[in-house]
């Protein structure tokens, strides 16, 4: 049966164009009309084309690579006669003068108040939402001050461009009114406004979200009815895999292991280079109940409204405290915070305020981003485990370890964890755990390992099965990834090129921010 399926698709400069054409040839192939929403370089602001030391700007030669890459990916594509090229952008004069409106009174403003909040309520009651998750993504940091000057600029970028793809995303979806969607990323402010109209108008089953491969090289990972960064929505995706799957435990196993043995014994990032191998932080004593608490980056969740909805810990120190206050009449209890390495801009003023914490309370213990000690033989030397949303807590209970988690996680429709919501269960638990070393409620070692084996496996081949992606090694691994992906055409291989002026310009830009991302990764701390 022929079906209308709408692509939104991701900004062409980056890789995920691949991926795309791949999607868009399948579903051609299978007889569908296929309607492909593509950007013409018109907003001001762009996720793929933002140069932070001016003020989040965009590059013309960023937009001319971009846009020459998108054509030539369309030349590769057979079978076109069902499939429609639109641009994104297609806002009707109405909206334009409410943009204008808009923009007006942003120029009267030197800060976020409550006419500019009104102002977005009574367009769409998530454009809110959208803004702040997108600041929160671009500054990587979830203490934003919007009196500031830069922050307040970087703010009505975003919002404004935000109405502007809602309004879009609300006519393409009435306008073309499809039976299926792909929407790419789903956080973006281009993205996420056509996620919330498409969950007001369709069954979630035929809405997908899909982003990047996770495991693998060649198969994008697909999200069903919004997007990634929900992790109970994809937790309950990932056990109907699962359940459905009839790949035999054994199999399962040997794969799951391979994984997470490399995932714990291998530097797989680069923030792994800097830990020493069974390292201990210095003040750790062994004869204490250890608690460990492994931080989370909270910009990759904070300002999910699915994220918050459940779950009365709003971040790290907010847990941090409510364990402090757990434990603080326990003798011989210590509480150790491991901090995220990839803490984003948020970690030295998290480290301060925890720094304070420390000078009230004799019991805690703060490792900070940059430390040495090695993550996994604190797990192995912790007497508990406790995390918000980090993995660290999957790796510790595949360790043998109790874990406490507090909020979603993508392994929670799992029987991995103990999950506790707030901070009444939370002491309930920790007094059987501390006072009375009562572990009933955590799940038995046989079931936590056969759900690990369960959930690692579905984690990595939960996908999108690509059928014309071939991968070829990168010769220059250090500057650019480990990998490049290819088309095929006809049995001969096809690389997606832009035309050389608008390839070299652009590949002289990305080496260099590249080499800046690394310069300051390693060395600014």
């Amino acid at each position: 049966m022929e079906k209308k399926i709408l692509i939104n698709l991701s900004f062409s400069v980056w890789p995920m164009l691949n991926y795309e054409l791949d999607l868009i040839q399948q579903k051609l192939n299978e007889g569908h009309i296929v309607k492909v929403l593509y950007c013409n370089a018109s907003p001001d602001y762009c996720e793929a084309n933002q140069v932070k030391i001016l003020n989040y700007k965009k590059l013309k030669s960023v937009c001319n690579y971009c846009q020459s890459r998108f054509n030539d990916g369309l030349n590769w594509l057979d079978n076109k006669d069902k499939l429609l090229i639109e641009n994104f952008d297609l806002i009707d004069i109405s909206q334009q003068k409410i943009i204008s409106e808009y923009d007006k009174l942003l120029r009267k403003k030197d800060k976020v108040d409550e006419e500019i909040l009104l102002f977005l309520e009574n367009i769409s009651s998530n454009l809110l939402e959208v803004c702040i998750t997108n600041i929160i993504s671009t500054t990587e940091s979830v203490l934003i001050d919007y009196k500031d000057k830069k922050n307040f600029n970087l703010f009505k970028r975003i919002s404004k461009f935000t109405i502007a793809s809602f309004y879009s995303s609300l006519n393409h979806m009435q306008k073309f009114n499809p039976d299926e969607v792909y929407i790419y990323n789903g956080r973006i402010y281009k993205y996420q406004p056509m996620v919330r109209i498409a969950q007001s108008m369709m069954d979630g089953e035929n809405i997908n979200v899909y982003e990047w491969p996770m495991h693998g090289n060649l198969n994008m990972v697909v999200f069903k009815n919004n997007y990634g960064h929900d992790p109970k929505n994809y937790s309950k995706q990932l056990l109907k895999f699962s359940n459905e799957n009839d790949t035999n435990f054994l199999e399962k196993e040997v794969f799951t292991k391979k994984w997470l043995d490399k995932t714990i014994n291998k530097k797989t990032h680069p923030w792994k280079n800097k830990q020493i191998k069974n390292l201990l932080p210095s003040n750790f004593n062994k004869s204490h109940f250890n608690i460990t608490y492994f931080a989370s980056s909270e910009f990759e969740f904070l300002g999910i409204p699915e994220v918050e909805k459940d779950f009365k810990f709003k971040n790290n120190y907010a847990a941090i405290k409510s364990i402090l206050r757990c434990i603080e009449k326990k003798p011989n209890t210590f509480l150790n915070v491991r901090m995220h390495p990839l803490g984003g801009m948020d970690s030295k003023i998290y480290l301060s305020e925890l720094i304070k914490l420390k000078d009230k309370h004799s019991n805690i213990e703060i490792i900070d981003p940059d430390s040495t000690a090695d993550s996994y033989a604190l797990m192995k030397n912790s007497d508990l485990i406790i995390v918000i949303h980090s993995t660290a807590g999957l790796e510790a209970a595949y360790l043998k370890k109790n874990v406490i988690t507090l909020g979603p996680t993508t392994y929670m429709s799992f029987e991995i964890a103990k999950n506790c919501s707030d901070e009444k269960e939370l002491a309930l638990l920790l007094n059987k755990c501390v006072d009375q070393k009562n572990f009933e409620d955590f799940p038995t070692d046989n079931i936590k390992y056969e759900n690990i084996i369960n959930y690692g496996y579905a984690f990595c081949n939960y996908n999108y099965k690509s059928k014309f992606l071939i991968e070829k090694v990168s010769k220059f691994k250090p500057l650019f990834r480990k990998f490049k992906v290819n088309m095929l055409k006809n049995n001969k291989i096809y690389t997606l090129r832009a035309k050389p002026i608008f390839r070299y310009i652009y590949f002289t830009y990305y080496i260099i921010s590249t080499c800046m991302q690394k310069i300051k990764f390693f060395f600014i701390k």
